[in-house]
């Protein structure tokens, strides 16, 4: 079965491409343009991971992040946090709030989908 993955980035180009390559690898992919929107998306979709960039309208990545984690219903969902946020105390806050990976953006998505595909192998089967 395939794996799941919830892509949140309000700036659309860069969500439409990683939803791309994430679904030429394999993936079943669904979108949401903030923090806010993917709390909804969370119980229609069910993904195994969701991608968050920090920096959204509404409700921050950060912000996304620590509300999954609240919730045991999502307890075995990965957080990968995907962002221009380079500082390292933005990569502990990420962290911090419970994420399982935090990248900072890059212009080749293939190494997100390389990261992604080591994230998984990471945690193992859930």
């Amino acid at each position: 079965m395939k794996k799941k993955i919830l892509v949140v980035d309000d700036e659309k180009s860069i969500r439409e491409l990683v939803v791309l390559m994430l679904r030429k690898a394999g993936y079943e992919v669904y979108e949401a343009k903030d923090g806010r929107e993917a709390l909804e998306s969370l119980y229609e979709v069910s993904p195994d991971m969701v991608i968050l960039d920090a920096l959204m309208p509404r409700m921050s990545g950060f912000e996304a992040c620590g509300e999954i984690r609240k919730n045991p219903m999502f307890k075995n969902v990965l957080i990968f946090m995907l962002t221009v946020k380079s500082a390292k105390q933005d990569q502990l806050e990420g962290y911090n709030c419970g994420a399982d990976e935090y990248m900072v953006k890059t212009p080749d998505i293939r190494e997100v989908v390389a990261r992604v595909k080591l994230v998984f192998e990471r945690t193992g089967p859930k």
